[in-house]
């Protein structure tokens, strides 16, 4: 799969004129992948959507990475709107609006964060509206997350969820799931 368009350093994207509207969109892979030395990027007010298998919209893999007032879909099976990876990778999503995905709204990898989503409507999407594993660390305020296949929010037990001024419907799960490191058995013989 390749991706549509791959962040390599600092960028900021965006629409050159207010009411311009940009669309990126990809059948095979990413709609953007935000790579590691493409830190503080920013990606603002764009339409961003993907169409197939396992294929994100966007995919943050860079620390300090700001995704705001964009729209995102990602309608392929298993295919979410943003996914950060990487372990302290640290993502702010503000007003954006993140809906009819396959897979999950926003999904944070092993060990990321933390990951702040604020102002944003996470609407029916094929999974929960957020998700996290085990070790990472988010926190949403004044959010809408509805409608969605799982939960508002499920996430690994030892991931650190701080919720503010948020409405939403599913609730938040907390899912037995294996630590981060897990630790050598001492049983004795």
């Amino acid at each position: 799969a390749s991706t549509a368009t791959r962040l390599e350093k600092p960028i900021l994207l965006e629409p050159a004129s207010e009411g311009e509207e940009i669309v990126i969109e990809s059948d095979a892979g990413e709609a953007i992948a935000v790579m590691p030395g493409a830190e503080a990027s920013i990606i603002r007010g764009l339409t961003l959507r993907t169409l197939s298998f396992a294929s994100h919209a966007v995919s943050v893999y860079a620390d300090n990475t700001l995704i705001e007032r964009c729209s995102l879909q990602a309608s392929g099976r298993n295919s979410c709107g943003i996914v950060v990876t990487g372990r302290g990778v640290r993502c702010l999503i503000s007003g954006c609006s993140i809906s009819g995905c396959g897979g999950g709204g926003v999904l944070l990898a092993f060990g990321v964060g933390p990951v702040s989503v604020s102002d944003s409507a996470i609407l029916g999407n094929g999974w929960s509206g957020i998700g996290a594993f085990s070790g990472a660390s988010i926190v949403i305020t004044r959010c809408d997350i509805k409608e969605n296949k799982l939960y508002a929010v499920g996430v690994a037990r030892d991931v650190s969820v701080t919720m503010r001024e948020t409405n939403f419907q599913g609730g938040l799960h907390r899912y037995l799931a294996p630590p981060l490191h897990p630790q050598p058995s001492h049983q004795s013989r």
